[in-house]
């Protein structure tokens, strides 16, 4: 029998609005060729597709279902329909100041899952995924118990510069 435990962290309200104000942003490959009046070709729209369909992937991955779960001592961490296995010697969790688009300019700190702890300063696509945004004291302290009691795992804390 398997013994499997987890958390399962879902879109907040400013994930819908992030997922919103990306998709709406995933118009400027087209705005960059239609502005000066240029009249581009169906090739043309076509390659205009490609960053634009990025773009709006990026959006709609903000709502997607954040599960990380132990299976037969392994952990697996699902990002929507992707599953990634976590070494645990390698994956850290920091409580830090998110980037949130949008007009409101407020300071937003969310829970942040890296993969390997060696490559947080480079590059990586699939090392760092925002796994909740607008963490407030109450369910800053409830995530911390969560990971604490289920996977042995101490949330970091980072504090802004300015």
């Amino acid at each position: 029998m398997s013994n499997i435990t987890g958390i399962i962290i879902r879109p907040s309200f400013t994930s819908f609005a992030q997922c919103i104000f990306i998709i709406v942003f995933s118009v400027f490959p087209f705005a960059l060729v239609y502005t000066p009046g240029g009249q581009p070709g169906w090739l043309s729209i076509l390659v205009l597709c490609i960053p634009s369909g990025i773009i709006v992937y990026y959006g709609i991955e903000k709502l997607f279902v954040k599960r990380i779960q132990i299976v037969n001592d392994k952990i697996f961490f699902w990002n929507g329909p992707f599953k990634y296995q976590l070494d645990r010697q390698k994956m850290t969790v920091y409580y830090e100041k998110v980037s949130v688009w949008g007009g409101n300019y407020k300071d937003y700190f969310g829970l942040v899952l890296y993969r390997d702890i060696n490559k947080i300063i480079g590059f990586s696509m699939n090392n760092k995924f925002v796994l909740a945004y607008e963490i407030d004291e109450v369910k800053f302290e409830y995530y911390q118990q969560q990971f604490s009691d289920k996977f042995d795992i101490d949330i970091k804390v980072i504090k802004p510069f300015f």
